[in-house]
């Protein structure tokens, strides 16, 4: 036999054994990869996407459905809650607010509505208001409880074409540490009529406010204060706390009113 021969067998049994504890050790670390992985539930689509929705800024409601009322007859109603950080990165930042109301008429209009509570960085200054818009096909019966419930609803009586906006703004700031807040407010009004009745023309309360038989216009502005004490913990829909409001507006023809 050749004198290396015997040096080779050990070299190839060596580089095999080798590769046997190598192969033997994978084969191990693979299978705790595989315990492991099967004590570790899968997670559904559905709570992975519940997961990334919690993570999103913006959350939202929205509800809906049909009513009935006998002025404007058949009516789609809906409503929408959002709420969102103004500083998606603050966490400690309350939540914005903005409700919206929305209503489709069958007979022809829209009436839209939202009280919106907007929060900014470490709550030292807010924006709350009112905004309003509608266009719709309404009625007009006199003064008087018994005189609206008996009268007679038509486009020859009472009926009449309204559309209107409100834009009604308020700015609040904190007022040092304190649960005081005070600030302006803006109230801007715009009413329009359109199509009176031949009833409604003759009204001694339509003519007095300045309407005839083409419609009636008006446009209101005026600027005004706000005192608040707000010790609520969630303003939108508090658990515990104190809400007071003090305001004063003034409408005035310097204005535009």
């Amino acid at each position: 036999m050749h004198p290396h021969s015997h040096d080779m067998k050990k070299y190839i049994i060596g580089i095999m054994t080798l590769l046997l504890s190598v192969t033997s050790l994978s084969a191990q670390e693979a299978t705790n990869l595989v315990s492991i992985s099967d004590t570790t539930p899968a997670l559904t689509k559905r709570e992975l996407r519940k997961q990334k929705v919690a993570q999103r800024n913006l959350h939202y409601n929205i509800l809906g459905g049909p009513s009935y009322t006998p002025d404007f007859g058949a009516v789609l109603g809906g409503s929408a809650l959002m709420t969102f950080r103004m500083n998606p990165s603050d966490t400690t930042q309350l939540r914005s607010v903005v409700p919206v109301a929305i209503a489709f008429l069958f007979n022809g209009g829209i009436n839209l509505f939202s009280k919106p509570q907007l929060f900014f960085k470490g709550d030292r200054f807010r924006i709350f208001g009112k905004f309003a818009y509608k266009n719709t096909e309404d009625n007009f019966y006199g003064l008087g409880y018994s005189t609206n419930k008996n009268y007679v609803r038509s486009d020859t009586t009472s009926q009449y074409r309204y559309s209107g906006i409100q834009f009604n703004p308020w700015f609040l700031f904190r007022l040092g540490n304190s649960n005081i807040f005070a600030g302006p407010q803006i109230d801007i009004n715009y009413d329009d009529i359109t199509k009176p009745a031949k009833y409604l023309v003759d009204e001694p309360s339509y003519k007095a406010a300045g309407g005839t038989d083409k419609g009636y216009k008006n446009f209101n502005s005026g600027v005004g204060f706000l005192l608040t004490y707000d010790s609520r913990d969630i303003p939108a829909n508090a658990y515990r706390g104190t809400y007071l409001d003090f305001r004063g507006m003034m409408y005035t023809k310097f204005l535009g009113s």
